[in-house]
């Protein structure tokens, strides 16, 4: 009784709220249409732009695409919200085909008989609220209903472009304001070493000491810094992991979108999601307390350390631990892209090859595959930028050592550490904001964000040659 009696009250508390919430909705709406609308300049701007034929609003100059004649007549359809080559459907629930059509009454056509045009949407609402109201003897009028209240939307629909076009334009300034700072606090560890700072030479950890100390090493700047087999690191761990992820990420998605059951697609698909969310801390977790330790014990035998332990310390936190992780980190971002693009070919292509003769594999091939090459070219550029800017994982599995694993070493090449860019930033900052080591990690930085862009720019040029065989992405 006792649990009937407060479910009963959890209720009647939750249909309370929802009235307050209700109400409160009901009268600030109106409020804020009627408050945006007399912004200064949106309300002269939004009555000037309302278009009247015999007397009547049928639109405004600022919405939509006007059709006239050759006289400059309103034609009967004076507005599309969206232009079209397949034409105007006013009947179109799409979201691509919402827009002035809301507020904008259809003429009717003198050359249909009986026809009366179509009221809009606004005109619909407030019609049957006059009606509503007229049946329970209130009153039925909205403040939107009225000559001025059709400004007060366009006004609102203003202040809307308005804030959207405001908002963009902060977006680039915030964005450009990032890039200037890094640029201008990385440019002296830049000029003291010129291009040699791409270059190698000395020891990376007593260079990062000095800087730390503010004691320059013997016969060099404060500043020195040869950051080689930082960018080495770099691109062994980004170019293997993609290439891996890539291979398999495919293969995945031909086999969720031609092979498997939908029950099983329907089992793999959130969890593909629910991998591309997991943060990137408990990959590092997972690596730095199983995958280290295990390839350590069963891969890397004694002898292996041993011919190496004057040079570096092989412990299972190497470059095959970090290759690993980082390609189960970007495999659900590519699986999803290309597993939808491959799902977004028309079925009549792989029906038609199907038709001609072409067994399964060769259709997948050579239609499938070929036609969603732009998506899986899109995904392959959003792994690579994620590969590039990780840094905690990295930071906790590559080993931590900024050395220059060497592919002449053999199979101990995949064993020995490495130290990425982004992992770098992670373990040298110590919250410092300014004097050399500052000035070195917002070098860094800024060839990790001309990589980015560099890398956006390569997949936009590969994208273009590709889209005449594809559905575009």
């Amino acid at each position: 009784m006792r649990s009937f009696i407060g479910m009963f009250r959890q209720l009647s508390a939750a249909l309370r709220m929802l009235l307050v919430f209700t109400v409160i909705l009901g009268i600030a709406y109106p409020l804020l249409i009627t408050a945006v609308a007399q912004l200064p300049g949106l309300k002269a701007r939004a009555d000037g732009s309302i278009v009247k034929v015999n007397g009547r609003a049928v639109g405004s100059k600022l919405l939509g695409q006007s059709f006239t004649d050759k006289d400059g007549n309103p034609l009967v359809q004076y507005f599309q919200s969206r232009p079209s080559a397949s034409g105007y459907d006013p009947t179109a629930s799409g979201a691509s085909n919402l827009g002035p059509e809301s507020i904008v009454d259809t003429l009717p056509d003198p050359k249909v008989k009986g026809d009366t045009g179509t009221p809009s949407l606004l005109t619909q609402v407030c019609s049957r609220s006059l009606a509503v109201g007229k049946l329970e003897h209130v009153d039925g009028s909205r403040p939107f209903c009225t000559t001025d209240g059709v400004g007060a939307v366009l006004a609102l629909l203003i202040f809307k472009t308005d804030l959207s076009i405001m908002a963009i334009i902060g977006i680039l300034l915030l964005i450009g304001l990032m890039l200037v700072t890094v640029a201008i606090n990385a440019w002296p560890s830049f000029s003291a070493n010129g291009l040699s700072w791409f270059g190698s030479g000395g020891n990376l950890v007593t260079q990062f000491e000095a800087m730390h100390t503010n004691i320059p090493l013997q016969g060099h700047k404060l500043l020195y810094f040869r950051a080689w087999p930082l960018i080495w690191g770099t691109l062994l761990t980004t170019v293997l992991a993609v290439a891996c992820a890539l291979v398999v990420s495919t293969l995945a998605a031909i086999f969720l979108t031609e092979f498997a059951p939908q029950r099983v697609r329907r089992v793999l698909e959130p969890v593909i999601r629910l991998l591309a969310g997991v943060p990137s801390v408990i990959y590092g977790l997972i690596g730095i307390l199983v995958i280290a330790p295990w390839i350590n014990e069963h891969l890397i035998s004694n002898a292996r350390k041993h011919s190496v332990i004057y040079v570096v310390q092989l412990n299972g936190a190497d470059l095959m631990t970090a290759t690993l992780i980082l390609t189960v980190m970007i495999l659900p971002i590519m699986v999803a892209i290309s597993a939808n693009a491959l799902a977004a070919v028309p079925h009549s292509w792989r029906e038609g090859s199907a038709a001609l003769g072409v067994n399964r594999w060769r259709t997948i091939w050579r239609v499938s595959l070929r036609t969603a090459r732009p998506a899986i070219a899109a995904g392959l550029v959003l792994a690579t930028a994620r590969a590039l800017g990780e840094a905690i994982m990295l930071a906790m599995v590559s080993g931590g050592s900024p050395f220059a694993a060497n592919p002449l070493d053999g199979l101990t090449f995949l064993f020995e550490p490495v130290q990425p860019l982004a992992a770098t930033i992670i373990k040298e900052f110590g919250g410092e904001t300014s004097g050399a080591v500052a000035h070195t990690v917002y070098a860094i930085a800024a060839v990790l964000l001309f990589s980015a862009a560099l890398l956006s720019f390569a997949g936009w040029a590969v994208k273009q040659p590709l889209k005449r065989y594809g559905i575009g992405v």
